[in-house]
């Protein structure tokens, strides 16, 4: 567990850890044998950076650490293609929305390569498969009637 603390430490870039939240999600014994894990699925208005990668090395990190305890661990990541900043920076490259998605996408995907994250798989919400999905979610809610149109107020 020290040599995993120092790691922790190390990769933290001067950020605290809640190590001990980490800790007792590793020594936990009583936890299920599936684990699932995602991280965000993050936004292509703009390139990786830090903080992007920091999120996946973690969730790669807590998935090995699993896959010790011999436990079936799936990791899940990807992008979030949607959106008026999507839009927006796609007009100012002068690029298709959909061109602009593909190229930001792939930039995450071969930085998270590159680190040697261990996903299991990588969804994009412009994939038909996550429309399909998404679609068939809203027509569940619809239909057992928690989706509710109303008026909300806001405060800004």
């Amino acid at each position: 567990m020290e040599k995993f603390k120092h790691l922790l430490f190390k990769i933290s870039f001067s950020k605290k850890i809640k190590i001990n939240q980490i800790k007792n999600f590793i020594d936990n014994k009583n936890i299920n044998k599936e684990v699932l894990i995602t991280t965000p699925i993050f936004y292509v208005n703009s390139h990786p950076h830090i903080g992007h990668l920091y999120t996946a090395v973690l969730a790669s990190a807590i998935k090995e650490v699993n896959l010790m305890q011999n436990k079936k661990v799936f990791l899940s990541t990807g992008t979030d293609e949607h959106g008026l900043k999507v839009q927006q920076k796609a007009k100012e490259n002068n690029l298709d929305v959909l061109e602009f998605c593909n190229q930001n996408s792939k930039k995450f995907r071969e930085l998270f390569d590159k680190a040697k994250i261990n996903y299991d798989d990588y969804i994009r919400t412009t994939e038909d498969r996550h429309k399909k999905f998404a679609r068939n979610i809203w027509n569940k809610l619809q239909k057992f009637e928690k989706i509710k149109s109303c008026n909300y107020l806001t405060f800004l």
